[in-house]
């Protein structure tokens, strides 16, 4: 198996984590954020929420004799891949500017939830006791997915570090993101709209060569089957990497998994081998 970033190069996944690694790739990464933010929308649109809206794998049902079958529903309600960064908060990637005599510090790193934001934005904040402010955002989700976003000023005017910092985020084409400025004041004041400014170029400046990865979202399943095919189903699902969650027991059963997106289409050839090619598979 290999994994597709989206960039200019195929990476390996060792691990099965697939790593953006090469100077190409990062540079696909400039590119994409110089472009119009119409632009960008439209990309989205196009290749992230539309083929993600619903993704549906329908196995019917096919007989194997009087009293046993085959059959399946899997709903993937899941987008496709996207990139997050590679580093952590007890790691982050590190970017300095100076604006005005005052200096700034963006420590961007991987956040998938906002509990994990919360706890590294607090963990590089008390590195700095000595600073003036410590700004922070995050997007603990897909990029450009308001559902779980923060954000605070921590001192500074209203809107004139925090919300301008999240823009940047929701506009960058990186999910499960967080960036935590941190500001040593320099003596001159910038006013509300160099602060914006300042806040704004210092999350810019560290996107542009932030080490990302693919992520690839994962696919909730169920799969209803004969007693006679359980342990074949079970090492089928193993091999593709599907962790089961339930299973239930009645006249047949139903196992409830999670499978990685990228893996469904291996996962149905592997099942209509095991059929014997009696199913019939339909990609919606």
């Amino acid at each position: 198996m290999y994994c597709n970033a989206g960039m200019d190069k195929i990476s390996a996944c060792p691990n099965g984590v697939p790593v953006v690694n090469s100077i190409e790739q990062i540079g696909s990464v400039k590119n994409f954020l110089t472009l119009p933010v119409a632009v960008r929308f439209l990309f989205y649109l196009v290749f992230y929420w539309l083929p993600g809206l619903f993704q549906i794998i329908f196995i019917r049902h096919n007989g194997f004799g009087t009293d046993s079958y085959f059959g399946t529903i899997m709903i993937c309600n899941a987008r496709i891949g996207y990139l997050v960064p590679a580093v952590f908060f007890d790691n982050p990637h590190e970017t300095f500017l100076e604006i005005r005599k005052s200096r700034f510090l963006a420590q961007g790193f991987h956040a998938e939830s906002p509990a994990k934001a919360r706890a590294g934005i607090e963990a590089r904040k008390v590195l700095y006791p000595d600073a003036t402010h410590n700004c922070w955002a995050y997007l603990a989700g897909p990029p450009g997915d308001t559902a779980r976003i923060g954000s605070s000023d921590d001192g500074e005017p209203h809107h004139t570090a925090g919300r301008p910092m999240l823009n940047v985020l929701l506009h960058g084409g990186i999910g499960e993101i967080a960036v935590v400025v941190t500001r040593w004041f320099g003596g001159i004041k910038l006013g509300t709209g160099g602060l914006a400014h300042a806040y704004q170029e210092s999350v810019q400046t560290n996107l542009l060569d932030l080490p990302v990865r693919n992520f690839a979202p994962a696919c909730r399943a169920v799969i209803r089957i004969a007693y006679s095919l359980l342990e074949p189903v079970r090492r089928v699902l193993a091999a593709h990497g599907a962790t089961i969650e339930e299973e239930k027991y009645s006249d047949s059963v139903e196992i409830f998994f999670n499978l990685p997106l990228d893996c469904t289409t291996g996962l149905t050839e592997e099942l209509a081998r095991l059929s014997n090619g009696k199913t019939i598979f339909e990609l919606c």
